[in-house]
């Protein structure tokens, strides 16, 4: 039915979806910047800092795409995601 922005800011992005089909209801994520630096992303003169609001909002998306539509999405990872992989490896 829909995937759209709740809330975007540079300390969080909401995003909600409602899969089409009988009996799905909507389902909203929310990821902040508590949780990049958390998770060690945000860096000096990295994308996290230059451009939050963008790292957020793409973080939102492909967690909330992950988790509702893994039958179309099919492990796929947005391009900061895999660098983040090969880092930590």
């Amino acid at each position: 039915e829909y995937f759209r922005p709740v809330e975007l800011s540079d300390i969080s992005a909401t995003y909600e979806t409602l899969r089409k089909g009988d009996g799905n209801k909507p389902f909203s994520i929310t990821h902040t910047i508590e949780m990049a630096k958390t998770a060690g992303l945000v860096k000096p003169d990295s994308n996290w800092v230059k451009v939050p609001i963008d790292m957020l909002g793409a973080r939102c998306q492909s967690r909330l795409a992950r988790m509702i539509y893994p039958d179309l999405i099919g492990g796929l990872y947005t391009p900061e995601e895999l660098i983040e992989l090969r880092q930590a490896a």
